[in-house]
């Protein structure tokens, strides 16, 4: 076996030096080319949700003592940037409640149950920002979050993390943030006076989205 590996070993480094170096940064540069980078200068517009490169996470802790986490497979969400003022962006979101995904089937049909989400009289977990501050490299965005038909204002810090240059020139930008929330305000308390399953959920978003 190691001699296997050995050769293909070997065989890796060959090639290198028969093609050149050449042919790996020519690769580089056209990968570069192709999708852009970090540099690429901000552009004002409406920004869908790329949900093939994005993910609406969540985690909450189990016994107290370790996080469990989850997601959802179905959600869209718009982010309306400003270039000139940032403090005068907007977005919104939606999450499927249904498309709840903890990798435990039976576990994703509890949480779709009136125990928790409520799946089919509450469809929808939303979310819509009202104000936009400014803080560093963070944009603190307060908004309207609605959870089993209970709305309350939250404030999401996110981070802008670039933009870049898609396939066929699209303009892309990529945000991440993080979150947390108390589910017992939002009528969502299984669980948790026995400190079985937290009661607070944190909220991670990972987001790329088109212009």
């Amino acid at each position: 076996m190691k001699k296997v590996i050995l050769t293909i070993v070997f065989a890796l480094i060959g090639g290198a030096f028969l093609f050149g170096t050449d042919s790996l940064d020519a690769k580089k540069i056209s990968i570069e080319e192709k999708f852009g980078n970090s540099t690429v200068v901000a552009e004002s517009g409406a920004y869908k949700f790329d949900v093939a490169h994005s993910a609406i996470g969540f985690k909450v802790k189990h016994m107290g003592l370790v996080d469990v986490p989850g997601y959802f497979t179905e959600f869209s969400g718009t982010v309306n940037y400003n270039a000139d003022d940032v403090t005068k962006s907007s977005v919104e979101f939606s999450a499927k409640t249904a498309s709840v995904d903890t990798r435990v089937a039976r576990r994703d049909n509890h949480l779709r149950s009136a125990d928790f989400f409520d799946a089919e009289k509450f469809p929808e977990i939303t979310f819509k920002s009202k104000k936009v501050e400014k803080s560093g490299d963070t944009l603190n965005v307060t908004g309207d979050f609605t959870l089993r038909g209970v709305t309350k204002t939250m404030t999401i810090p996110v981070k802008v993390a670039g933009f870049a240059s898609g396939r066929g020139g699209s303009k892309v930008m990529g945000a991440t943030a993080e979150t947390m929330f108390d589910r017992t305000a939002f009528g969502v308390d299984y669980g948790a006076k026995s400190g079985a399953i937290g009661k607070d959920v944190k909220v991670i978003l990972n987001i790329e989205a088109k212009k």
